[in-house]
């Protein structure tokens, strides 16, 4: 029982001292979502959802954006957009992948809704690798930091319809480049399962 409690975060246990409680975070959620978008994610069907779901609140979140956000959030998108620049040109692939990430999560942060950001940090965690690979090509590289400027011009001018097409069209266009990548895996599984 004790043990429930503490994966819950609800408690704290240590060796050779009682158990204290804990003050309560959204911490534990975000770990079990993590691990749940893992194995989720492992089937063609499961990838899609997830990509349905994602496409579902990051275009509410910038309709939302275009219409609440402030002069300095829109400074630090801008430096964001400075820095995936500066990386896409030096070719440091694995730092743009990540800072591609950070875009979509401050995005997700700005709306200030812990749940929000759960979700938006689980997909971080889970899409990391496919979009790390992904970007080894250079020209999606380049379609993913062109779609990032025109979501924030959108912004920048409070177009809420132009943000949420823009981020529709970017989620659209590295959705189906993700999803090659998961039928070729399915089909290279089902060829192994066909062997043995």
């Amino acid at each position: 029982a004790l043990s429930g409690l503490a994966r819950m975060g609800l408690i704290e246990v240590s060796p050779g001292m009682r158990a204290r409680v804990c003050r309560l975070t959204l911490k534990p959620l975000l770990r079990e979502m993590r691990a749940t978008l893992e194995i989720y994610s492992s089937s063609a069907e499961g990838w899609r959802q997830l990509h349905d779901l994602r496409l579902f609140f990051e275009t509410a979140v910038v309709r939302r954006m275009a219409l609440e956000a402030t002069d300095e959030q829109l400074a630090h998108i801008d430096e964001l957009l400075q820095n995936q620049r500066r990386l896409l040109d030096a070719s440091e692939i694995r730092a743009f992948a990540e800072a591609d990430i950070d875009f979509h999560r401050y995005l997700v942060n700005c709306v200030s809704n812990s749940f929000l950001e759960i979700i938006s940090n689980g997909f971080a965690g889970w899409l990391i690798t496919p979009l790390y690979a992904s970007m080894q090509v250079r020209k999606q590289s380049e379609l993913a930091y062109n779609a990032h400027v025109r979501i924030y011009e959108a912004l920048q001018q409070r177009d809420a319809d132009a943000a949420e097409e823009a981020m529709r069209a970017h989620l659209g266009e590295m959705r189906g480049i993700y999803q090659v990548d998961v039928m070729v895996e399915e089909k290279v599984e089902q060829g192994e399962e066909q062997q043995s």
